[in-house]
C-alpha cells in the first residue's frame, strides 16, 4: 500500500529532559476504507495542523473528507488508524490521541476504538492488522449519489524513537479501494506559534511558505510522496561571537512553556560571565558587565544587584540548574539571539574593564 507521510522532525540534540534511549513512536492520519464497496471517490481532503510552542506541546490536527458515493446505496466501515509504540502490551485500552472527535455532516458520532490483534470487522483487514497498532472505525451509511462530509479533530504529541528526532508523523494512505483520482488533496503546517528559536524547512521542497504556515495542494491525485518538515533548532552556544567549549553539549538546554532555558554551566564556560554558587546550590549568582544576578532555584523573581526584583517567565529548573536565558541576559544587559543561517545561539554581552573585579555587587550566598 502506498502512502504519504509528512514528518515533523525536531532536530535536536538529546536533552537531559527527556534522557536518551527513550521510545515512543506515534503515527496516525487518514481515513481508509476498510471494506469492500468499490464506489466511494475522494472529492477533497484536508490537514491542518498547527504547532505548538515547542517539542513538549501537543500538536492539534483537523482532518476534512469529503467522500462522494458514485454506485448504489451503501454503509461502509471507514478506518482512522493510530500507531504507538509507547507500550508493548496487548490490546491497547486508550487511545494516544487525546480529544478524538469526529462527525459527518456536521453531526457528532462516536467512532468505535479497536486495537491490533483484535478482529477488526468480517475482513480482519491484513493491513489494519499489521501496518497499525489501533483504529478508530465508524459505519457510515451512503446513499446512491450522495456526497458527505466527515471531520476529524485530535490532539497528539511530537514522537521520538531512541535518539532518532522528534517527529509528527501523518499518513495519507491509497488504497486500492477508492475511486482515484481524488479530487484534491491539501495538507498545511501553522508554525505561528513555534519559539523563534525553531525554524522549518522540507525535503523535498514542495511546500508553499506564507509567513507562518506551510501548505501543499494537488489536485486529481494519488498520492504517493514521502514528505519531511524538518523543525530545526540553533544548537551551538557562541559569546560575542566565540563558541563557547562545554561539558555536556547533548543536554545544555530544553524548553519550558516555549521559554529557551539554558544550562548555568554554559555560562560558567563563556569566559565572559562569572558564576558563584550560594546555600546548596539552590542560590545561583551571575556576575557579568558590573552586575550581578541572583536567582533561586524554582522561583519567578531574580534579584539584580542586591536590591532590584527582576520577573522570570520561567523559573530555573531544579534538579539541573537551567535557566530563562533571554531574561537573565536582558538584565545583565545583555542578549540572546538565533543566528539559524549559521545553527547557532549568540550570547552578547558588554565586557567592562573591571568586570568580574573588586568592583563586582556582592553576591548572596
Amino acid at each position: 500500500m502506498k502512502y504519504f507521510i509528512c514528518i515533523l522532525c525536531m532536530l535536536l540534540f538529546a536533552a537531559r529532559a527527556f534522557g536518551q534511549g527513550a521510545t515512543h513512536f506515534m503515527a496516525e492520519g487518514n481515513l481508509v476504507h476498510m471494506g469492500k464497496h468499490a464506489g466511494l471517490r475522494i472529492v477533497r481532503e484536508k490537514t491542518n495542523v498547527k504547532l505548538g510552542r515547542d517539542q513538549h506541546d501537543t500538536v492539534k490536527v483537523k482532518c476534512e473528507f469529503v467522500i462522494k458515493n458514485e454506485g448504489k446505496a451503501v454503509t461502509v466501515k471507514l478506518g482512522f488508524p493510530v500507531d504507538s509504540q509507547s507500550s508493548d502490551k496487548f490490546p491497547i485500552n486508550q487511545s494516544v490521541l487525546t480529544g478524538f472527535k469526529m462527525s459527518v455532516d456536521g453531526t457528532p458520532v462516536k467512532p468505535s476504538f479497536k486495537s491490533k490483534r483484535e478482529k477488526i470487522g468480517e475482513d480482519s483487514m491484513p493491513y489494519a492488522e499489521q501496518s497499525f497498532w489501533a483504529w478508530y472505525i465508524e459505519d457510515i451509511r451512503f446513499e446512491a449519489n450522495q456526497t458527505r462530509s466527515i471531520v476529524i479533530t485530535y490532539s497528539t504529541e511530537l514522537s521520538r524513537t531512541g535518539d532518532s528526532p522528534w517527529e509528527f508523523i501523518y499518513n495519507l494512505s491509497s488504497d486500492g479501494l477508492w475511486n482515484w483520482p481524488a479530487g484534491e488533496v491539501a495538507f498545511s503546517a501553522d508554525i505561528s506559534s513555534l519559539s523563534h528559536y525553531l525554524d522549518v524547512n522540507t525535503d523535498p521542497n514542495i511546500f508553499t511558505r506564507h509567513g507562518d504556515k506551510l501548505t501543499w495542494v494537488r489536485q486529481d491525485v494519488k498520492p504517493v510522496e514521502e514528505v519531511k518538515v524538518n523543525v530545526s533548532d540553533c544548537f551551538v552556544p557562541t559569546m560575542n561571537g566565540k563558541p563557547i567549549k562545554y561539558e555536556d553539549p547533548l543536554g545544555y538546554y530544553d524548553f519550558q512553556d516555549g521559554v529557551l532555558m539554558l544550562d548555568v554551566g554554559v555560562l560558567e564556560h563563556s569566559g565572559v560571565l562569572r558564576v558563584i554558587w550560594g546555600e546548596k546550590r539552590r542560590v545561583c549568582n551571575i556576575h557579568g558587565n558590573s552586575r550581578t544576578l541572583t536567582l533561586i532555584q524554582g522561583s519567578k523573581t531574580a534579584i539584580l544587584n542586591g536590591t532590584t526584583k527582576v520577573s522570570l517567565p520561567a523559573a530555573p529548573l531544579e534538579g539541573g540548574w537551567e535557566i530563562p536565558i533571554e531574561a537573565v541576559m536582558k538584565a545583565l544587559g545583555g542578549s540572546v539571539s538565533p543566528d539559524r543561517v549559521n545553527g547557532v545561539i549568540r550570547l552578547t554581552l558588554p565586557v567592562p574593564s573591571k568586570a568580574g573585579g573588586r568592583n563586582a555587587p556582592p553576591a548572596h550566598k
